[in-house]
């Protein structure tokens, strides 16, 4: 009798730690996809709020917003195919071309870092000496935790950053004016319509972590689409915020970009919005150079599988953008800036080689 209850009891406790263990599995599962999607809609987010303070808002004024509109078309004009690519599997190699546009992203996020911290933080402090600092806090952290840790970060800083955008926009519609969207297109239909170009480009990122999951298909992330559409409404949000806040004269002014980034913080009654929103947008921007890197050397050790010596190919694009950067030449942030379309191409040519061959 004794043996047969020992036997019940081991019969029950063994269900329910296969429950129990099921469940585990399974939240571990949601948690890693919700952290993914978080660090899709950062990255997707930080390229689109870049582009928008350093051109669109100066190109077509208080119809920026109008100008990200068509950027909500490409994300599923990329993501979709890229879905199918990563069924039918997808060579290492046919992800090369993405490599350049990885390493743009970097580059216009340190810029744009550093530029913030000049103007805010840290005036007069010397950039090789804080980009120099960012690089290898950077590559430290990813070295020791990697990309996990990143979108555990990215969906620990998510509802905090929306939060931010909100109490900043919240604090700041005393001086908000409906006529500031009138005319409808702004500066004109031309410069409102090119300028959506530049924006077509940020969400080239989108479809990567289906691209990259060879190994289930790009079943990993399953909800791109979902959270690459979110960040396109967080810009269309933030840049239809800034246009009640600021009339046209005032946007089409040549402030500094690190200054564009701020507007919403230089009309707000809150003290508080300051710290909370340059504090947002840097560890935003520190995300975004993240995640590029580390993609970047997923897409390398494909191609070239190293067991001892991977840590390089994480190191690589760090010391490629670091020197860039930290010089602050404006003429190669325009000229980055005005390349932003291509990555959007380089991502198409790689879905479209994945799905040819």
């Amino acid at each position: 009798g004794g043996r047969r209850m020992r036997k019940t009891a081991d019969l029950f406790q063994t269900t329910t730690r296969v429950h129990n263990e099921r469940e585990k599995v399974d939240q571990r599962i949601m948690a890693g996809e919700k952290g993914e999607g978080a660090l899709v809609t950062a990255v997707v987010f930080a390229q689109l709020a870049i582009i928008l303070c350093y051109r669109v808002i100066l190109k077509a004024g208080t119809c920026a917003w109008q100008s990200a509109l068509p950027a909500l078309a490409a994300a599923p004009a990329l993501i979709l195919p890229g879905r199918a690519a990563a069924k039918r599997g997808v060579k290492p190699f046919l992800l090369l071309p993405l490599l350049p546009a990885l390493l743009a992203d970097m580059l216009l996020a340190l810029t744009a870092l550093l530029d913030l911290s000049a103007t805010f933080l840290l005036p007069g402090e010397g950039r090789f000496a804080l980009a120099l600092a960012v690089c290898v806090f950077g590559l430290a952290a990813q070295l020791s935790s990697g990309m996990p840790a990143l979108a555990r970060l990215a969906r620990m800083l998510a509802v905090p950053f929306i939060l931010t955008l909100l109490f900043s926009i919240l604090t700041s519609l005393s001086v908000a004016r409906l006529g500031n969207l009138t005319p409808i297109l702004g500066k004109g239909i031309l410069p409102t319509l090119s300028a959506s170009l530049f924006m077509i480009g940020c969400v080239w990122s989108a479809p990567l972590p289906i691209l990259l999951d060879r190994e289930n298909g790009g079943k990993k992330a399953p909800r791109a689409l979902r959270y690459s559409m979110l960040a396109v409404g967080l810009c269309i949000l933030t840049a239809l915020a800034v246009a009640l806040l600021w009339p046209m004269e005032a946007l089409i002014q040549p402030l500094s970009p690190a200054k564009r980034m701020m507007l919403l913080n230089e009309t707000s009654a809150s003290t508080l919005v300051w710290s909370l929103l340059v504090f947002a947008w840097i560890l935003l921007l520190m995300l975004a150079i993240g995640a590029s890197a580390q993609a970047f050397q997923d897409i390398a050790l494909d191609v070239a599988p190293v067991k001892k010596r991977g840590w390089v190919f994480l190191a690589l694009p760090y010391a490629l953008v670091l020197w860039p950067a930290a010089a602050g030449n404006e003429k190669m942030t325009k000229w980055l800036v005005a390349l932003s379309p291509w990555r959007a191409a380089l991502m198409a040519l790689s879905i479209v080689l994945c799905l040819v061959f």
